[in-house]
């Protein structure tokens, strides 16, 4: 995408941090985290079951400083469900460089941004000048990206094969990247974990199937959260 504007801009090296032992990634396949799930659904059983399950974290690891991104519909009726003052909670595009998280306990990342091909397709012929190759199939009236198999990296060196949507044309898929794996990592990185320590533990909780450039230690399938968590998060467990 940078060659657009900058046509002589080339990579000058691979860059690779390990996250230190202090920081534990899990990453939880298979959740309610879709637009569709998530956000358009009525009632909200989706989302109850999101909160039930951040509280269940926040719980677990000790009720300490706990930062939630979501997306901005999310952020928003998360607010009104009067969350523990030691959560806070933040949306995908409105994160780049805030430092101001940097110390918090633990980290959740809930679902993606993502807009369909058509969307995609327009923002490379605009920044291109040049007509991209579009999707043209179909299922059931509703078109959507070409699905590929991708691997979710353990630290043990093994990996989880997951599936992952994946456009034809090249500099499309550059863009849908920039839109949702790159801004995925862009959350992720709000916890600056790569400058934790043994005396400041970092949980990463990545909730969503897309598979991004992060070492994960523990792959996990969503379950159904229990419906007392919410009072348990008020100090009663009947």
């Amino acid at each position: 995408v940078l060659r657009i504007s900058h046509p002589d801009v080339f990579i000058d090296s691979d860059i690779r941090v390990n996250m230190p032992p202090c920081v534990s990634v899990r990453q939880v396949l298979n959740s309610p985290t879709s637009s569709r799930k998530l956000i358009d659904s009525k009632p909200d059983r989706h989302r109850q079951s999101i909160l039930r399950y951040i509280l269940r974290r926040w719980i677990e690891i000790g009720k300490g400083r706990t930062l939630v991104i979501c997306q901005l519909p999310v952020e928003i009726w998360l607010r009104e469900q009067q969350l523990p003052a030691e959560i806070e909670l933040a949306h995908f595009n409105a994160i780049a460089g805030l430092d101001h998280y940097r110390d918090v306990r633990s980290l959740i990342v809930v679902g993606r941004t993502q807009p369909g091909p058509e969307g995609i397709e327009a923002m490379a012929a605009t920044l291109s000048g040049a007509m991209p190759k579009i999707i043209m199939t179909a299922v059931n009236g509703f078109t959507w990206y070409d699905s590929v198999q991708r691997g979710i990296r353990l630290r043990n060196g093994s990996g989880i094969a997951v599936k992952g949507d994946v456009h034809p044309d090249e500099f499309c898929e550059a863009i849908r990247k920039l839109i949702t794996e790159a801004e995925q990592v862009q959350a992720v990185g709000r916890a600056r974990g790569i400058w934790r320590t043994k005396e400041t533990p970092l949980d990463i909780d990545l909730v969503f199937n897309t598979v991004v450039p992060i070492t994960v230690d523990q792959v996990q399938e969503w379950g159904r959260e229990s419906l007392l968590i919410k009072t348990a998060a008020e100090g009663v467990m009947l």
